[in-house]
């Protein structure tokens, strides 16, 4: 865990969950990912529908995470009045589910979950775990005094106050955000947080744009990374012990689109160290041979690091001609592959050198 520099936090879907399975051992044991569990479908209410939902994103977390380190997983997005079966909180049922599969887990909590989903943490933490991770929200940073308090009162309600403590603050989509306002709230809050002496601080945001419907079919298009951009100014500014966090090509707030009703159109979403490069095709029904042109083109970018990851390796095939393109899904596994492979690579090389002059200094005190 102290090795860790990166946490990924992606939801609970099939086409993000083979993106970590795919990543090199390197990658897997430089990150913490956080697993957001996948809100339920309109309609469900039933104790067993619930469960078999909360099965099925528990067996994604297996699929990503198996026989790896530790990670995050949080109920942010699951109703607060869902039960599973026998009356269990989803939280309960997650956490058993998760046990029985052997994976290691933070389980995360955060400042507005109400008492039932407390009552629930309590007791799982009372079984045994890791540690604690506390989700912040802007809404959380922007009247910093007493924040430590705040923090610490949860704590102390979970029955945590033992345990190793992680902070993870959650500025979600930067899109729209006075850019401002945030870092002046994020700067007054990390002296409250590192009262507490957590184990690990995150700072996560989200720059991708959240419809690609702005871009023209068939044009190559770029969007910058201002999430790394806004960690790298704290962290050049002193801030060395915060872990960088990002969505990577997903938009925080994704929702599944009805396919009836909407046919989204192939596209490439390719990180590139300051930016990604957003190749999108043209409306796509069930065939994604486009994507033989779209990662020809992409190729031929000269920011395009060819086989680097799995997912570039993908690329690299599909512009040489497959005999098969995969699916949509296919193309959110190599995309999500690419960016987490890059990722890790550039906070490693910002974060160590940084940890270790602090270390240095440390020693001679």
């Amino acid at each position: 865990m102290s090795t860790a520099v990166y946490s990924p936090f992606v939801k609970t879907k099939r086409g993000e969950a083979r993106a970590l399975k795919e990543l090199d051992s390197t990658t897997k044991r430089a990150i913490v990912p956080l697993f957001d569990i996948l809100k339920l479908n309109r309609g469900i209410t039933a104790e067993s529908d619930i469960q078999k939902h909360l099965e099925k994103q528990v067996g994604m977390i297996d699929l990503a995470w198996a026989d790896q380190g530790a990670c995050y997983v949080d109920l942010y997005d699951v109703h607060p009045g869902a039960r599973a079966l026998n009356g269990l909180h989803p939280l309960t049922c997650v956490s058993d589910l998760l046990d029985q599969k052997r994976i290691s887990f933070f389980p995360v909590a955060g400042l507005g979950r109400d008492v039932n989903y407390l009552v629930a943490l309590r007791a799982v933490i009372g079984n045994g775990f890791l540690g604690l991770a506390v989700r912040l929200e802007v809404e959380d940073l922007l009247l910093p005094r007493g924040l430590g308090l705040k923090i610490q009162t949860l704590i102390d309600q979970v029955g945590a106050t033992s345990l190793p403590l992680h902070v993870l603050i959650d500025c979600r989509s930067l899109v729209g955000q006075d850019a401002g306002r945030l870092r002046r709230a994020i700067q007054a809050a990390l002296p409250e947080i590192r009262v507490l002496s957590p184990e690990r601080i995150v700072l996560c945001a989200s720059s991708m744009v959240a419809d690609m419907s702005t871009f023209k079919k068939n044009t190559l298009n770029r969007v910058k990374r201002d999430d790394l951009s806004l960690w790298m100014s704290f962290v050049q500014g002193g801030s060395s012990d915060l872990g960088f966090g990002d969505y990577g090509v997903i938009h925080p707030d994704y929702a599944d689109l009805d396919p009836r009703v909407i046919k989204p159109s192939a596209k490439i979403r390719y990180t590139a160290p300051g930016e990604w490069i957003v190749i999108k095709g043209f409306r796509w029904v069930d065939d994604t041979s486009q994507h033989h042109d779209l990662s020809m083109e992409l190729a031929n970018c000269p920011e395009f690091r060819s086989a680097d990851s799995w997912g570039g390796s993908y690329i690299v095939s599909a512009a040489a001609g497959r005999p098969k393109y995969g699916t949509l899904e296919t193309w959110v596994t190599v995309d999500q592959n690419v960016h987490i492979t890059l990722t890790r690579k550039q906070v490693e090389r910002v974060l160590m050198p940084l940890r270790q002059i602090t270390s240095s200094k440390a020693l001679v005190t």
